[in-house]
């Protein structure tokens, strides 16, 4: 998976190599270069047909850098480039409903070519579970989640459920014998929950209304609400939202029935017939009320890149097929601007405390993950009206609540205990830094131009990855810092 990158941005694997041929280096010694990569905040995705690379051996991750940045900027066709991996979906489930996935970059992502939006889209959401929440919120701006999501068939969807629990690691609710209860069900649980099912429902009743109220993408758009809005509601074996989820899900999926049609008085036919007469005088033009949509579709994109070849000290380039023309898309990311950029290094703090049992061990009274961060930062000093102060309680969807009394100082008093003894507490807060949040995703650039070496010495700020308990991939990033190659040190 190869992509742009941006000077300074922490090292990590970012180019996969499927095929290598070098001369005057190891195979070791390249892919050791290549995790010196730099990956972009902004996952951009670049799909290389082919690069071919002459630098000298101690050089080839710098070459391979500025190629991916020349690349991405080009509008040749032997690559694409697309902003992040929810673009991605969005040219593939185009292409899927016009005119095929038979071109390479395709094939690549071993794609069948008469694959239809729904097994195109789901084969790529099981081969990135963690994606698709973001996938999902793109196809919906683009008014393809309709197609893909009926397009799934029972077995994808299954696979995609399964996968969802193995990549973010809950076990995925099975159907409820409730879900077909009457509409009083769970009423006090409804009560509690009411953004979190007012949301789920806004966004998948449009897409599930043609489909049946058990069938397995029902229940998958029901995992994925919780994925993406209470995803510590996945952790708990049972919860009693889940059930009362999947009803209000399964009401908007049921087909909506027609009523059967009567036969009029002979006397409001004639009535009917002169108020036509009359309308047809004054509005010549038909109204067509409660119609159905269709919506017209972009011409197929040629789709991103993923999965590039790279050959070293190859006599001569591969063919080249027809041209393409880039995909136009955007980073599905909201920028927030704070000044307390540090408060997200506490995320690697609560993990070596296992909030995750501590928020259960809370029942009911348990914040969200958004809260307890946004408490946590409140009691050390944020304002309630900074930037990041109010992401936090914008994200804060599932069932708005503060903190227990007296929890986030015992938790702060546990931290103290594990990072005090080796200088890194008080954690410095205040630290200029850019976020950018998506569905899926937190990045964040600290500003700073130097490492404060006590945080780098106990791990505040390495890439927590994925976070059960904001059901997001958290990233830290230093634009600022120069990069650093093998080659030079």
């Amino acid at each position: 998976m190869a992509r742009v990158m941006n000077r300074g941005a922490l090292a990590e694997d970012a180019v996969s190599i499927r095929r290598l041929r070098a001369s005057g280096i190891s195979e070791t010694a390249v892919r050791r270069q290549f995790a010196t990569v730099p990956v972009p905040s902004t996952r951009r995705f670049v799909f290389v047909r082919r690069v071919i690379l002459r630098a000298p051996p101690d050089q080839v991750a710098r070459a391979m850098t500025t190629a991916l940045t020349q690349l991405a900027a080009d509008s040749r066709s032997d690559v694409l480039a697309f902003d992040d991996f929810p673009a991605v979906a969005v040219a593939c489930a185009r292409g899927a409903l016009s005119s095929g996935l038979g071109s390479w970059h395709w094939r690549i992502l071993e794609l069948p070519t008469t694959a239809g939006p729904g097994e195109a889209i789901g084969r790529l959401l099981c081969a990135y579970p963690l994606e698709a929440a973001g996938v999902t919120a793109a196809l919906a701006e683009n008014d393809l989640l309709a197609p893909v999501w009926r397009g799934l068939s029972e077995p994808i969807a299954a696979r995609l459920s399964a996968a969802l629990g193995i990549a973010a690691r809950f076990s995925p609710p099975d159907w409820s014998p409730d879900a077909d209860g009457d509409a009083d069900q769970g009423e006090r649980v409804a009560r509690a929950y009411a953004p979190l099912l007012k949301h789920a429902a806004a966004f998948w009743r449009p897409v599930l209304r043609p489909l049946s109220r058990r069938h397995e993408a029902v229940r998958t758009a029901a995992i994925l609400s919780l994925l993406r809005w209470s995803p510590m509601v996945l952790q708990a074996t049972g919860h009693p939202v889940w059930p009362v989820l999947l009803a209000r899900l399964g009401d908007a999926a049921r087909p909506e029935q027609a009523p059967a049609p009567t036969t009029p008085a002979p006397e409001q036919v004639e009535a009917a017939d002169a108020a036509s007469h009359d309308a047809a005088i004054h509005d010549p033009l038909p109204q067509v009320r409660d119609a159905p949509v269709i919506s017209t579709l972009l011409p197929a994109e040629p789709p991103p890149a993923i999965a590039p070849e790279s050959d070293f000290g190859a006599d001569r380039p591969m063919p080249i097929e027809p041209a393409v023309t880039p995909a136009q898309s955007r980073p599905h990311a909201e920028v927030v601007s704070t000044g307390w950029g540090g408060l997200l290094l506490l995320v690697n703090a609560l993990n070596r405390l296992d909030v995750e049992t501590l928020l259960t061990a809370c029942g009911s009274e348990a914040p969200s993950g958004w809260r307890l961060l946004h408490d946590l930062g409140v009691a050390l000093g944020m304002p309630v009206d900074e930037p990041l102060a109010e992401f936090l309680t914008a994200q804060d969807l599932a069932r708005p609540q503060p903190s227990p009394p007296g929890f986030c100082e015992k938790i702060l008093r546990e931290i103290e205990a594990l990072y005090a003894p080796d200088g890194a507490w008080p954690l410095r807060l205040t630290q200029p830094a850019q976020l950018r949040a998506t569905a899926t995703h937190l990045d964040l650039e600290l500003l700073t131009p130097a490492v404060d070496i006590a945080i780098r010495r106990v791990g505040l700020d390495i890439d927590p990855g994925w976070v059960v308990w904001l059901g997001r991939i958290v990233t830290i990033h230093y634009p600022n810092l120069p990069a650093i190659h093998l080659g030079e040190a």
